[in-house]
C-alpha cells in the first residue's frame, strides 16, 4: 500500500517530531556554531536569499531549507541525492542512465528523464545565480561551499526558467580578501577515497582576489556482474575551481569564475526482473546482461556578475553564465536477458547515448529601495541552449539505426517584484514574470527494427510558447519571534518534443505541451524559550494543469499530458538545542494527490490512476547533534551525530504497473569524532546507510520479460581527516 506506515509507526514518528525535531536549515548554522561553546546562546540566526536580497529565513515567506558548508559535511552531506533526505517533499533519485544525472521532484512534480537532450526539469538548479538547464551532471560532489538553499513551491517570478515546484540554489565560497583554506582526505570501504582542498587569499591588496578548489573521489565496485565476470559499480570524480574577485572600495563589484568537473564510472545497472517479480540474476541487485553499463560526463562552467552601487540606494546586477557539457553513457534498458534454450545471460535492450550541450544565459537586475517601505527588484532574462545527442540501440540483437537529434531552445523573461511594508507588522508582496520561450528541432530517427526494411526518417519542429506567472503574498510579524504569511502563485514549466523513439518517429508527432501549476501555501515561522525551539510550518495546495508525465510505449521513452492534477499536505521543519552542546532536528510531511481530470489517451487514463507518480504520501527525517568538550587544555571536543530518514512507498510510472512499486525505505546515517580546542583539526568515521538497507528506487516495464529496477548503494563506511587554515 502507499501509505505503509503503520499506526503504531505514525505515532512513533509524532512523538519523535514533537520531541526530538529540529529543522536541518537551523542545525546547519548550529554545527559550526557550538565549536565555540562559550558563545552559545540559543539557535543562530540563518540567512539566506531566497528573494534575491539577504534576509532571516525566520522573516521569509518562502518554504526554505538551508545548509552551510559546515552541515553538509556533519550531516554525511556530499550529493543532491544525500540532500533530499533532509528537506520535507523533495524526491531526488538517480537517473536511469548515469549516476552523474538526477530525476529531481519536489511537492508532486518533476522529471525523471534527466538524460535526454529534450527534456526539461521542473526543479530548477542554479550554482552561482547561474541557471543549470540540463540534470545529468547535478549530482557531481559538493565542494567549496558556502549554503545551499532549496526552495519549495514556484519560483516563477524571481529565478531563470522552469522552476515548476522549485529550485535548489548551490552558492560557493568567494575570494573576499582574507586568507583561508581547508583539506579533507577520507578512506573508507569499497576502495572509498576522497581529497578535497581550498585556498584563498589577496593577491593585490585592497583591489584582487583569488579562491582556487579541487576535489577527487573514488568509489568501488558493489554489485555483482556474473555475465561480465566480476562485480560492477565504480565511479571516480574530479574537478577543480579557479574564482577571481575584485575587492576595491567603491560602487563596483565583479567575480568571476571557471571550473572543470569531470564524472566516469560504470554507470546505473537496471536489474532484470521474471514476469512474477524476481531477480532473474536469482539475488537483489545482480545485473545479468553481457553488456558493461558506463556512464561519462564533463562539464566547463563560467560565469561573471558584475555590480554597481549608485548614490541612491539602487543596484545594478549583471549575472552571465556559460556551460558546455559533454554526457555519455551506455546501459542495457532490460537488464539482460535469459535465453530459453542455453539459459545463457543475453543481452536485452543496448542503448548508447552521446550528448553534447552549450548554453549561455544573461540575465540584469535592478533592485532598490523606495521611502523605507518598498523593496523591489526589476529584471530581464535571456536563455539560449543549442543540444545534440545521438543514440546507438541494438535491441534483442538487431542493430537500430542511430538517432540524431539537434535542439535549439531560446527563452526570454521579464521580471518584477516589489514587497510594500504598509503596516508596522504587515507586508504586501506582488510579482510577476512573462516568458517566451521557442524550441526548434531537427532530427534523423529510425523507422523500423529490422534490417531491410530498416529507413531513417527526417523530422523536424517548432514549437513556442508563452506564460505570465504572477505572485501575491501578504504577511504579518505577529511577535518579534512569530510570523505568519500566505501566498498563490503560478508555475510553469515548457513543453517539448519525444524524441526517445526507438524504431517508432510516428511518436515524434505526439508533442507534449507546457504545464503549469497554481499554487496556494500558507505558513509560518516562530521561535520560543528564549530561541531554543525553532518551528517552521506550512500547508500547501498545487493545483496542476497539463501534468506532465513520463512513460513507456513499446521501446520508446515518451512525455504524456496526464491531465490535472491535486496535490497538497502539511510541512514542518522543528529545532530544538534543550541543553547546550545538543541540536535535536527532524522534518516531515504529509502528501494527499489525486487526479482531477485525466486525458483519455494517457497512460494514466488508461490505467483509471489515482494517485501521481513518485509521491510518497509520508517523509520524515530526524536525528541530532551533539558535541561535549574533553575538559582539559588541548583534549578536545567530541562529536556524535546521526539521522533517520523515512519515506514510505511510491510508484515510478504513471500507469502505476506493479514493477514500478517501490516500497518504503529507510536509511540510518551516523559519525562520531573528534576536533581541536581551536576548531582547525577534525577526525570523523562515519556510516552512510548505516544497517546496510537495500531497496530499489525505480523501475520500469518494457513488456514480457523485459521488466527491470534500479538499486540504492550499499552501506559506506569512512574516516575523515580535515583541517581548516
Amino acid at each position: 500500500m502507499r501509505t505503509a506506515l503503520s499506526f503504531k509507526g505514525l505515532l512513533l514518528t509524532g512523538a519523535g517530531l514533537a520531541i526530538l525535531t529540529a529543522s536541518p536549515s537551523a542545525y546547519a548554522q548550529n554545527a559550526s556554531a557550538a565549536q565555540d561553546e562559550a558563545a552559545s546562546d540559543g539557535l543562530q540566526v540563518i540567512t539566506v536569499t531566497a528573494q534575491r536580497r539577504s534576509e532571516n529565513l525566520q522573516a521569509t515567506p518562502v518554504a526554505v531549507t538551508a545548509f552551510t558548508g559546515d552541515s553538509l559535511k556533519t550531516m554525511q552531506v556530499s550529493s543532491v541525492l544525500d540532500m533530499a533526505q533532509h528537506v520535507p517533499n523533495v524526491s531526488f533519485t538517480s537517473a536511469l542512465a548515469s549516476s552523474s544525472s538526477v530525476a529531481a521532484f519536489i511537492r508532486g512534480a518533476g522529471q525523471a528523464n534527466a538524460g535526454f537532450a529534450f527534456t526539461d526539469s521542473a526543479v530548477g538548479f542554479y550554482v552561482d545565480d547561474v541557471y543549470h538547464a540540463r540534470l545529468s551532471g547535478t549530482n557531481l560532489l559538493f565542494n567549496d561551499i558556502d549554503r545551499i538553499e532549496v526552495l519549495r513551491g514556484p519560483q516563477g517570478t524571481l529565478y531563470g526558467r522552469n522552476n515548476l515546484t522549485g529550485a535548489v540554489k548551490v552558492v560557493r565560497k568567494q575570494a573576499d580578501g582574507t586568507t583561508f583554506g581547508s583539506a579533507e582526505g577520507s578512506y573508507g570501504s569499497r576502495d572509498y577515497n576522497d581529497q578535497k582542498a581550498t585556498f584563498s587569499t589577496a593577491i593585490a591588496p585592497d583591489k584582487l582576489a583569488v579562491i582556487v578548489s579541487g576535489f577527487h573521489q573514488y568509489k568501488g565496485d558493489y554489485y555483482d556482474a556474473p555475465a561480465i565476470g566480476g562485480k560492477r559499480g565504480k565511479d571516480e570524480q574530479y574537478g577543480a575551481r579557479v574564482g577571481l574577485a575584485w575587492i576595491g572600495d567603491g560602487p563596483f563589484s565583479a567575480k568571476a569564475n571557471v571550473s572543470y568537473t569531470h564524472e566516469k564510472g560504470d554507470g546505473a545497472a537496471q536489474i532484470n526482473f521474471t514476469e512474477g517479480l524476481k531477480e532473474t540474476g536469482g539475488a537483489f541487485g545482480t545485473y545479468i546482461s553481457p553488456i558493461p553499463s558506463s556512464s561519462f560526463n564533463e562539464q566547463i562552467n563560467a560565469d561573471l556578475t558584475l555590480g554597481y552601487d549608485f548614490d541612491n540606494g539602487l543596484k545594478l546586477k549583471a549575472i552571465t553564465g556559460y556551460i558546455r557539457g559533454d554526457d555519455r553513457f551506455r546501459f542495457d534498458v532490460y537488464g539482460g536477458q535469459v535465453n530459453a534454450t542455453t539459459g545463457a545471460y543475453t543481452a536485452g535492450f543496448d542503448r548508447r547515448s552521446n550528448m553534447i550541450n552549450h548554453q549561455f544565459s544573461q540575465e540584469l537586475q535592478l533592485s532598490g529601495d523606495v521611502g523605507g517601505n518598498v523593496q523591489f527588484i526589476l529584471g530581464g532574462y535571456y536563455f539560449h541552449e543549442t543540444i545534440r545527442q545521438v543514440f546507438n540501440d541494438t535491441v534483442l540483437g538487431y542493430q537500430v539505426l542511430p538517432d540524431t537529434i539537434h535542439q535549439v531552445t531560446n527563452s526570454y523573461a521579464g521580471f518584477g517584484q516589489a514587497t510594500w511594508r504598509f503596516a508596522p507588522r504587515f507586508s504586501l508582496t506582488l510579482g510577476g514574470r512573462y516568458t517566451r520561450e521557442t524550441k526548434d528541432i531537427d532530427a534523423t530517427l529510425s523507422n523500423g527494427l529490422f534490417l531491410p526494411s530498416q529507413t531513417l526518417t527526417a523530422v523536424g519542429g517548432h514549437l513556442s510558447f508563452t506564460n505570465f506567472s504572477p505572485k501575491g503574498e501578504i504577511d504579518f510579524q505577529a511577535t518579534r519571534d512569530i510570523f505568519i504569511y500566505a501566498s498563490i502563485s503560478r508555475g510553469f514549466q515548457s513543453g517539448g518534443f519525444n524524441a526517445s523513439v526507438v524504431a517508432n518517429p510516428t511518436l515524434f508527432n505526439t508533442p507534449y505541451g507546457a504545464e503549469t501549476v497554481t499554487a496556494y501555501e500558507a505558513g509560518m515561522k516562530s521561535e520560543f524559550f528564549d530561541h531554543h525551539l525553532r518551528v517552521n510550518a506550512d500547508w500547501f495546495v498545487n493545483r496542476f494543469g497539463e501534468i506532465q508525465t513520463n512513460t513507456y510505449i513499446g521501446t520508446s521513452v515518451v512525455t504524456q499530458n496526464a491531465g490535472t492534477a491535486l496535490v497538497h499536505g502539511p510541512e514542518l521543519e522543528v529545532t530544538a538545542e534543550p541543553v547546550h552542546g545538543l541540536t535535536l532536528f527532524g522534518n516531515g510531511s504529509l502528501t494527499l494527490d489525486k487526479y482531477l481530470k485525466l486525458n483519455a489517451n494517457s497512460a494514466a487514463a488508461r490505467a483509471n490512476a489515482d494517485a501521481l507518480p513518485r509521491v510518497s504520501k509520508w517523509q520524515y527525517n530526524i536525528g541530532f547533534n551533539a558535541r561535549h568538550s574533553l575538559g582539559g587544555e588541548g583534549m578536545g571536543t567530541l562529536h556524535a551525530s546521526s539521522s533517520l530518514a523515512y519515506r514510505s512507498s511510491y510508484n515510478v510510472d504513471p500507469g502505476l504497473v506493479a514493477i514500478s512499486q517501490m516500497p518504503a525505505q529507510t536509511l540510518l546515517n551516523a559519525a562520531f569524532g573528534w576536533t581541536s580546542d581551536n576548531g582547525k583539526l577534525d577526525v570523523t568515521l562515519s556510516a552512510d546507510n548505516l544497517t546496510n538497507n537495500r531497496f530499489y528506487v525505480t523501475g520500469s516495464n518494457y513488456g514480457v520479460n523485459r521488466k527491470s529496477r534500479l538499486q540504492n548503494e550499499p552501506r559506506l563506511v569512512k574516516i575523515a581527516v580535515s583541517y581548516k587554515l
